[in-house]
């Protein structure tokens, strides 16, 4: 639904790789229904944007291990989502942390997400000044990035799947020639 409500524009002979994966919470349109209702709150939105970040990591893995395996085979890559926080921040995420990236590093890439929707031309400024006055503030809560998202995705690699080695050979069934070649690929020798 997503790719054909918002498809993307993209430059001419880019070869597209679909990895999408439902995040098992509630859809958009549940989230969409009680915010025009007028029911959900701030800490409602973060309570939501918390239960997807917890179930990220076990959910995205078959489109995490593709999206490697894509930049290992046709790098340069360019990938994304619908909003390019969430599924694409945690994606990032443990990217960066195969590289060895510093945690506190890699909160502060994803904190970067804040800047791009802040931007008053930003797309997503346009969009959130098309709601109720009173809405804007749960939409602008379900759209910002908050270190605890991608703390919270981080740890359940750490608790749940036993650190990103572990996370990376047995969830994502990466070989170690391939993490090898990622980190050929993206780290200066």
């Amino acid at each position: 639904e997503e790719v054909q409500a918002r498809p993307s524009r993209l430059p001419p002979g880019a070869t597209i790789v679909s990895a999408p994966f439902d995040r098992g919470d509630r859809t958009a349109g549940e989230v969409m229904e009680s915010l025009i209702a007028g029911t959900l709150t701030r800490e409602d939105a973060h309570q939501i944007l918390l239960d997807s970040y917890r179930h990220i990591a076990e959910i995205g893995s078959p489109a995490f291990a593709l999206l490697i395996r894509s930049i290992i085979d046709r790098s340069p890559v360019l990938f994304h989502c619908a909003g390019g926080k969430d599924r694409t921040g945690v994606a990032a995420a443990v990217i960066l942390s195969i590289l060895g990236v510093d945690r506190g590093q890699i909160v502060e890439d994803y904190m970067l997400t804040n800047d791009r929707l802040t931007d008053q031309s930003s797309t997503f400024q346009l969009r959130l000044a098309e709601y109720p006055e009173e809405s804007r503030d749960v939409l602008l809560a379900l759209g910002l990035a908050k270190p605890d998202y991608i703390e919270l995705a981080l740890d359940v690699i750490d608790r749940e799947f036993g650190g990103i080695d572990a996370y990376v050979q047995e969830r994502l069934s990466l070989t170690q020639a391939e993490i090898d070649a990622l980190r050929k690929l993206l780290l200066e020798p």
